[in-house]
């Protein structure tokens, strides 16, 4: 189906979420909506400072690899944001952030 797109006050960790009173909204706005994707896709592309957290909560950086073009999304974010102009991928990086979603389902409870 279509995603669908919501911002909150709160990220999705406990002790932000107990004990205290969050608000959540959809997003239906289409201009809003492309842009929130375009910031979460240069986000998954992140070589330099992405992270991830296992089940053991080690938070260790992402590997990159070797002869890959350094990709850090809070520059290439910036970037967007001043021009809205979309960075541009090599293309053996193009599809490489699905690797790394989860799938639907798969969030632990």
């Amino acid at each position: 189906g279509h995603p669908r797109y919501m911002i909150s006050s709160a990220d999705l960790m406990t002790r932000n979420l107990d004990y205290r009173v969050e608000a959540l909204c959809p997003i239906f706005d289409r201009d809003a909506q492309r842009t929130i994707q375009n910031i979460l896709d240069q986000q998954w592309h992140d070589n330099v400072k992405a992270r991830i957290i296992d089940r053991d909560q080690a938070n260790d950086y992402v590997p990159r690899r070797k002869r890959v073009a350094r990709i850090r999304s809070q520059e290439t974010i910036h970037h967007y944001l001043q021009t809205g102009k979309l960075p541009r991928y090599p293309r053996s990086e193009m599809h490489h952030s699905a690797k790394r979603r989860r799938k639907p389902g798969s969030w632990p409870v």
